[in-house]
């Protein structure tokens, strides 16, 4: 007998002797909830499952029906909507959660153990899912069940004990970024028509995010410097304009002389297209597609991908650059030119100015070069 269950012995089907449990516990609103475990071989074994189901529900006040899914979706959602998070992280967590809900849809947030998320990530390494992806859902899975704990709806977090593969395997791969020569021959390339050109000059030139370019409008270009004040992103299908994701990604950008002369000239030539088709205000957004509307995000990634693709393929560049690593082929010029992070920091627009120090902070092997060669000149 235990002071909040009880242990009895019975005959299975086929005669055999087995022990149950039941258990009484906490619904938190004056509610009696049971459970009840049985087929063990001895009472031993019984009494210390039912020990750990006690433990496991220790601390818990509040009680749920919902399953793992269920509490995911709704804290993504209420996070986002009390702006802890933005709706386009809210909506990066619940592409994830999905992966729980098609796998795991009957799984009960307070019947979920440390092996249940163990087994869920081994199943998802099984199905071809990278250990980046699957690491990023423990690490949501981890963070809202916490909340879960602080709220009274679990008593432990069995996240903490669960196993999702190592930061050492979920680690990004190593970048690919082209070369300082490399990136100008991408931007002086001929096959670029002119409205893309001036869209990868300033990824390349001025380190944008991809958002924050498609976002950028015409008046928020001052002569030498642009101002960030917005981003666009698609959420669901539906393009979405929001401030900047942080305090520091609201910035200002100083351009330099030759990407100044390059961004009037796209200003010239943007407004001759328009006025060839008989829209003679001009365009509102400095991004522009081949209808004269503004670039999608989306698009100008794949409109990205196809240039850089063509541009290997035509010997302009050795290897395939991701369009958000433009940004690291711009921080990279910076570094290797001597630029102080803190200054990096503020054109990127990190909210850390750590993470540019633990990001561009190493010497790259141009560097190595440039300083054994003062070094030989010292000593030689």
């Amino acid at each position: 007998m235990s002071r909040r269950g009880t242990i009895t012995k019975y005959d299975d089907d086929q005669g055999r002797t087995r022990w149950r449990f039941r258990v009484d516990l906490a619904g938190g609103r004056g509610e009696r909830r049971q459970a009840k475990r049985q087929g063990f071989k001895t009472r031993t074994a019984a009494a210390d499952a039912m020990k750990i189901l006690l433990a496991h529900h220790q601390g818990v006040t509040v009680r749920t029906d919902d399953t793992l899914a269920e509490y995911l979706e709704r804290w993504a959602g209420q996070r986002r909507d009390v702006d802890q998070i933005r709706a386009s992280t809210a909506a990066s967590y619940l592409a994830k959660i999905r992966y729980v809900k098609d796998r795991r849809p009957e799984l009960r947030l307070t019947d979920v153990r440390p092996a249940d998320l163990t087994g869920l990530y081994v199943e998802m390494r099984r199905d071809g899912l990278g250990p980046r992806t699957v690491r990023y859902l423990h690490t949501i899975i981890r963070k809202a069940l916490a909340d879960a704990t602080g709220q009274g709806l679990l008593g432990t977090n069995p996240a903490d004990a669960a196993m999702p593969p190592s930061a050492k395997a979920a680690a990004a791969a190593e970048r690919t970024i082209w070369t300082a020569e490399e990136g100008r021959a991408f931007l002086a390339w001929d096959r670029l028509p002119d409205n893309r050109r001036a869209c990868w000059l300033l990824i390349l030139n001025a380190g944008l995010r991809r958002g924050e370019l498609a976002g950028l409008e015409w008046g928020d270009i001052d002569g030498d410097t642009i101002r960030i004040d917005r981003t666009r992103s698609m959420i669901n299908g539906e393009l979405v304009e929001t401030p900047p994701k942080s305090d520091r990604s609201r910035r200002t950008v100083v351009l330099s002389p030759d990407t100044v002369v390059a961004v009037k000239s796209w200003k010239i030539r943007q407004a001759e297209k328009y006025l060839r088709v008989g829209l003679g205000g001009g365009a509102s957004h400095y991004a522009t597609n081949a209808k004269l509307r503004p670039f999608p995000p989306d698009d100008l990634s794949h409109r990205w991908k196809a240039d850089a693709d063509a541009a290997v393929e035509a010997n302009v560049v050795s290897s395939y650059m991701s369009l958000h690593d433009g940004r690291h082929w711009h921080a990279t010029q910076l570094v290797a030119n001597g630029t102080d992070m803190r200054t990096i920091a503020d054109r990127l627009g990190h909210a850390d100015p750590g993470f540019t120090l633990r990001t561009y902070g190493h010497s790259d092997l141009d560097r190595q070069r440039s300083a054994v060669a003062k070094l030989d000149a010292a000593v030689l």
